[in-house]
């Protein structure tokens, strides 16, 4: 038996063209007689689930599959678990100096020259 599972976290459980090409490279390794269970889940705990019974040349689908979580330990302790071990960032605080008013045109030139300046040197047009 083998298997390949991995989440797409924010996003849905969709194979991605990656995702295809790499389950069909495993497929390409298995005996006659092996099992393959490839799966995708997100933090919604949404599923794609395929399992390829290679012996009976049978594909079955997300349809055909119950998925369930076993042992003692449920999902919700699993999660709360979890989440105590998780920092959650702390947005950033900036500041922002107030710049003078804008009082003159800047220099007549190029709209390179006025983007990445003349020359070797950069240089703001503003602030002359």
């Amino acid at each position: 038996m083998r298997m390949q599972g991995h989440s797409h976290v924010n996003m849905s459980v969709s194979p991605s063209g990656v995702d295809s090409g790499h389950r069909e490279k495993i497929l390409d390794q298995l005996d006659a007689d092996m099992f393959y269970i490839f799966m995708i889940w997100n933090k919604r705990l949404d599923t794609h689930t395929l399992i390829y019974d290679m012996a009976n040349n049978v594909l079955y689908e997300d349809g055909d599959i119950t998925v369930k979580i076993a042992g003692d330990d449920s999902l919700d302790a699993f999660m709360a678990d979890a989440g105590e071990k998780v920092q959650k960032k702390k947005p950033a605080v900036y500041r922002v100096k107030a710049k003078r008013a804008r009082t003159e045109a800047p220099p007549r030139g190029s709209i390179w020259d006025h983007v990445y300046g003349r020359g070797c040197g950069l240089y703001d047009p503003y602030e002359l």
